[in-house]
C-alpha cells in the first residue's frame, strides 16, 4: 500500500481491501510463498512437490496465511490434473488446506479460485460453477478461477466459454504461461 500511495495510484476500496487482506506482514513467508508460486507454474511433478514445500514454510511462519493455504490446495489438485498423484490421496489433502484458509478468512476469492480447480478434478461440475461464481462475485479479477473454470468448461465440451473465460484469465494476466499453455489446449 505504501508504493501505491507513493505513485499516487487510486483503488477502489475492494481493491484496496483485497490487497490488504491477502497478504502477510511477514516479508519471508512472503517471499516463500513466491517461490512456491514459481515452482507450481512449471507443472512437473517435482515442482508441484518443491512449490507445497515452499507453501508449507510460509504457513510456518504464518499460519494465518490463506493464500499459501490456496497454493497448497493448487499444488495437490495440479499433482492429480497432471499424473502425479491419485485423486484419493491428494484431492483430500487439497480440500483440507482450503477448509482451513476458509476458517481463516471465508470471503477470499483465491480460495473459492482454489475450489473450482479442486472440484474439476473431482468431476463435481455444478460446485464448480458455483465456486466460480462465488469467486468472481467477491473479486472480478480473480484471474486463476476464470482459467480454473474455463478448464472445466473445456473438459465438458463448452469450448466457447472456455476460450472467453481464458480470454478474460488472460486480459488480466496476459503473461501467465499456463493460462496461455490453456489456451491452446482449449484450442
Amino acid at each position: 500500500m505504501a508504493i501505491v500511495k507513493k505513485m499516487k495510484v487510486e483503488l477502489f476500496d475492494i481493491e484496496e481491501h483485497n490487497i490488504l487482506k491477502n497478504s502477510t506482514s511477514n516479508v519471508e513467508a512472503y517471499n516463500l510463498y513466491l517461490l512456491g508460486l514459481f515452482e507450481w507454474y512449471k507443472r512437473s511433478e517435482e515442482n508441484m512437490n518443491r512449490s507445497i514445500s515452499y507453501f508449507e514454510k510460509a504457513l510456518q511462519i504464518d499460519p494465518n496465511y490463506t493464500l499459501a493455504y490456496c497454493g497448497i490446495a493448487n499444488s495437490y489438485s495440479a499433482l492429480t490434473d497432471w499424473g502425479g498423484l491419485l485423486a484419493k490421496e491428494a484431492l483430500p489433502i487439497a480440500r483440507n488446506a482450503l477448509e482451513k484458509a476458509m476458517q481463516i478468512d471465508p470471503e477470499l476469492a483465491e480460495i473459492y479460485a482454489s475450489f473450482v480447480y479442486l472440484n474439476l478434478c473431482e468431476w463435481d461440475m455444478d460446485r464448480c460453477e458455483k465456486n466460480f461464481k462465488k469467486a468472481i462475485s467477491i473479486n472480478p479479477k480473480a484471474a486463476v478461477a476464470y482459467h480454473h473454470y474455463g478448464l472445466q468448461e473445456a473438459c465438458i465440451g463448452r469450448f466457447d466459454n472456455a476460450l472467453s473465460q481464458n480470454s478474460i484469465a488472460r486480459e488480466v494476466d496476459p503473461l501467465n504461461m499456463i493460462f496461455n499453455f490453456a489456451y491452446g489446449f482449449i484450442l
